[in-house]
């Protein structure tokens, strides 16, 4: 806990401590009705979240960060609607971007360095549905129903993104 008086500096007068066990549930304002998280990442005390429903009469995909350091009263930081009317089917977040799976074969990559105000930053068509997504690093694997390639890396390193097909497969 800390305090401000008026022109100095914040002082900390105190802690709070909150703990739930584990498995606890979160009950999302909005979800599941009108809408359903279709992909979810937590990490810390935040919840991101790509849903998809009806919310002010618009069918849509959305992006949401919930901050969920007290589980039991979960608070929308933000939410944005997506552009494309096609459910989320993957979602990973890198440092300060959420990337997030379209089943139309779009990946948006969404800037979230200002929780408050996330912005898609860049759309990258793929074809196919996307079905899949792994993060490792700054380089995201996507898998899709697109048969003439069926899996892509996408570097988010680089500018403009490198977006290349993966021909083979070690293991």
């Amino acid at each position: 806990v800390q305090i401000q008086n008026p022109g100095q500096d914040w002082v900390t007068v105190g802690y709070f401590a909150y703990e739930v066990p584990d498995g606890s549930r979160i009950d999302l304002p909005r979800y599941p009705q009108p809408l359903q998280a279709n992909a979810v990442r937590y990490i810390g005390d935040r919840l991101y979240v790509a849903g998809y429903g009806n919310v002010d009469n618009l069918t849509s995909a959305r992006f949401e960060i919930f901050n969920v350091s007290i589980p039991q009263v979960p608070i929308r930081i933000s939410s944005l609607p997506l552009l494309h009317d096609s459910k989320p089917t993957g979602l990973e977040i890198v440092d300060d971007l959420a990337v997030v799976g379209l089943a139309d074969g779009t990946l948006s990559l969404i800037s979230i360095f200002d929780e408050t105000l996330p912005v898609v930053a860049e759309e990258v068509p793929l074809g196919g549905s996307i079905t899949g997504m792994d993060a490792d690093g700054r380089r995201v694997v996507v898998s899709s129903t697109n048969t003439s390639q069926p899996l892509t890396l996408i570097d988010l390193e680089t500018e403009p993104l490198s977006i290349q097909p993966i021909t083979t497969v070690g293991i």
